[in-house]
C-alpha cells in the first residue's frame, strides 16, 4: 500500500514501538508495533484490545530515525503525510520527549505476528 492508504486506513495512536530494524543494503525498515486495535474504526468489543504486527516500509527513499532511543517507552501520538513522507510522531512516556521517524516509501506491508 502507499502512504495515503496507511495514513486512512491504521490509526497508530495509542500504539507503541516494540522494534525497529533498518538496512541500508535493502532499503528496508521494519518495525514492530503493538498495535491499538481498539482505536480503529472496525474494532469489535469481542477481539483483544492490542496485538503486535509488523510494518515494513520496501524502496526507501528516505528516512530519519532517531539514535539511541530506548523502544519499550516509546508511543505513537500520530502518523501523517508531510512533504510527500510519511512521519510517525512519537512520545517517550517516561522523559515526554518529542521524536520523530520519517519514512518515504510507498511500498508498505502490514500483517499480524
Amino acid at each position: 500500500m502507499n502512504k495515503q492508504d496507511f495514513v486512512n486506513n491504521y490509526n497508530m495512536h495509542d500504539s507503541l514501538i516494540n522494534d525497529i530494524s533498518y538496512s541500508k543494503e535493502k532499503k528496508e525498515l521494519v518495525m514492530v508495533i503493538d498495535f491499538a486495535f481498539w482505536m480503529q474504526k472496525n474494532y469489535q468489543t469481542n477481539k483483544p484490545e492490542t496485538g503486535l504486527i509488523k510494518v515494513k516500509f520496501s524502496n526507501l527513499k528516505n528516512i530519519i530515525i532517531p539514535e539511541d532511543v530506548k523502544l519499550a517507552d516509546i508511543s505513537i501520538i500520530q502518523t501523517l503525510i508531510e512533504n510527500n513522507s510519511l512521519k510517525f510522531s512519537l512520545i517517550n512516556d517516561i522523559t515526554n520527549d518529542y521524536l520523530e521517524i520519517i519514512v518515504d516509501s510507498d511500498n508498505i506491508e502490514i500483517s499480524k505476528i
